[in-house]
């Protein structure tokens, strides 16, 4: 007989689990109903004093679940989520008042669950449930295994929404702990799909996971700006959330945008004969996204041009003598104007303002006659404010996509 995991989904050195709802500290909680409308995508509360409504039994028999559709007798509640059908044991419901007090009140009804009139949940998907399913039967070890592929982090976004719906504080309190672990996983988020990483995203939003929402926004950023996954899907999922203050959203926006309007120079045709160039941009990209992108363009480009002609503070260094210093900055300024107008630097788009003052800092790094101008302290430490400005310059570039205003 294969015994649920009922008592516990505990997870290696004491980690949060989900345990039986009478060992979990009492709490009080709306009871909701199961839904009529099986495309209903979440539980609705019920009105004070009337008891959750349930199915009414189906005529038809859907399809048995190859997994999850157990043939050991102790298995006796039969649900249906969508077209299929599934046999479990009546302690899995433990976990979920919502659930147990729908399986209540569908025997009160209609006696017990069958083929023909099972308990049916409206509210999961069918990937959904199956993923719960997973996570009550598995074994500790298998719990205690970090997800290693798409298809496993997708099986933990599908529990944590089906904790999620049903309050199964536990069960999201241990996908928490698993996702921690797999954000931390740079090989892991290194192969994620589009797809997987805004649903990862979203999760973490809805469920306040930020320190989760951090590592992977983060990684996905550093995917972006080496060019080994697409800005649209980030565009698209940050846009979701267009009045957030998070300041992982704002970070994911701004480089989103900033590759974006790379990829969009690269990708245009030749110029006319009348050297006109026209605008192509991805179908995927709504009106107000392209009118975003085209005010970011014109917003970096005037950057360049403001920082082409005028060079940032030079500071003096401790080293430096008042007297002295008056000719660092004179040095400082000719050859910051002078080597902006480098071939090198001519060969960038003047809205790539990063690769601008990386290209920058490298020449000035290697210029004989800034080396010869400057005290060493002082041209360390104005190599170090051309890195603090494209830093600074990199963390707010959502500021340059607002459209027009």
């Amino acid at each position: 007989m294969v015994t649920p995991r009922l008592a516990s989904i505990v997870i290696i050195d004491d980690n949060p689990g989900l345990k039986r709802r009478d060992q979990e500290t009492p709490r009080k909680r709306q009871r909701v109903e199961s839904e009529d409308d099986e495309r209903t995508s979440e539980p609705k509360p019920v009105p004070s004093g009337s008891a959750p409504r349930v199915k009414i039994p189906t005529e038809t028999i859907a399809e048995r679940d190859p997994i999850f559709f157990k043939l050991d007798p102790d298995a006796t509640i039969v649900i249906r989520v969508a077209s299929v059908l599934f046999k479990v044991h009546r302690q899995i419901l433990s976990c979920s008042d919502i659930m147990e007090a729908c399986l209540k009140d569908h025997e009160a009804q209609f006696g017990g669950t069958s083929e023909l009139a099972p308990l049916v949940f409206g509210a999961p998907t069918l990937d959904e449930y199956r993923a719960f399913l997973w996570a009550i039967y598995a074994t500790q070890e298998e719990l205690g295994v970090p997800p290693a592929s798409d298809d496993e982090l997708n099986r933990l976004f599908d529990v944590a929404s089906l904790g999620g719906k049903y309050y199964i504080t536990q069960l999201e309190a241990w996908v928490a702990f698993s996702l921690s672990h797999a954000a931390k996983n740079s090989s892991l988020i290194d192969s994620c799909s589009s797809a997987t990483l805004s649903r990862f995203v979203k999760l973490a939003i809805s469920h306040k996971w930020f320190t989760v929402l951090e590592q992977v926004t983060d990684k996905w950023c550093e995917r972006l700006l080496v060019k080994s996954t697409p800005s649209v899907p980030a565009i698209q999922v940050v846009d979701q959330y267009e009045e957030s203050s998070r300041v992982e959203i704002r970070k994911l926006r701004g480089i989103a945008y900033y590759v974006h309007v790379q990829d969009m120079l690269d990708r245009q045709g030749n110029p006319t004969e009348a050297g006109a160039t026209h605008l192509r941009t991805d179908p995927k990209l709504n009106s107000k996204q392209v009118t975003k992108l085209l005010a970011g363009y014109l917003s970096l480009t005037a950057l360049w041009e403001r920082l082409r002609l005028n060079p940032v503070e030079l500071p003096p260094s401790e080293s430096c003598s008042q007297e002295t210093h008056v000719k660092c900055r004179s040095t400082w300024q000719r050859r910051w104007t002078s080597a902006a107008g480098w071939k090198r630097i001519m060969g960038h788009s003047s809205a790539d303002i990063l690769a601008l003052l990386n290209t920058l800092q490298d020449q000035l790094s290697n210029d004989d006659d800034l080396r010869a101008g400057l005290t060493s302290d002082c041209r360390r430490q104005g190599l170090g404010e051309i890195k603090l400005l494209k830093d600074n310059i990199q963390g707010s570039l959502a500021d340059h996509f607002v459209g027009c205003i």
